[in-house]
């Protein structure tokens, strides 16, 4: 689908807004466990790459507001927001 047809269909972009400490934290617990099951190097790159990950993806996300995309910044653990928005999209 090309950008044109892609701004024609009703769409709604949300994206997940977590304290960025908050989530490295996660990973690295999630990591931790892996690495205490011996799969050393394999965390250790997992790690750099997640945390590149995450920067990359927020980078997107502002770059899309900033080039008009409306964004619905929802609460990582704000779970009826999320369901408040998909059936708001329904409802259209």
């Amino acid at each position: 689908m090309r950008s044109s047809e892609a701004e024609s269909v009703p769409h709604r972009v949300a994206a997940v807004s977590a304290c960025r400490e908050l989530l490295r934290e996660r990973v690295a617990k999630r990591l931790e466990e892996r690495l205490a099951a011996g799969m050393i190097e394999e965390v250790q790159d997992l790690m750099e790459a997640i945390g590149q990950l995450l920067k990359r993806q927020n980078t997107y996300f502002r770059g899309m507001e900033r080039r008009g995309t409306p964004m619905h910044w929802l609460d990582d653990n704000d779970h009826a927001a999320a369901i408040e928005l998909v059936e708001e999209a329904l409802v259209e």
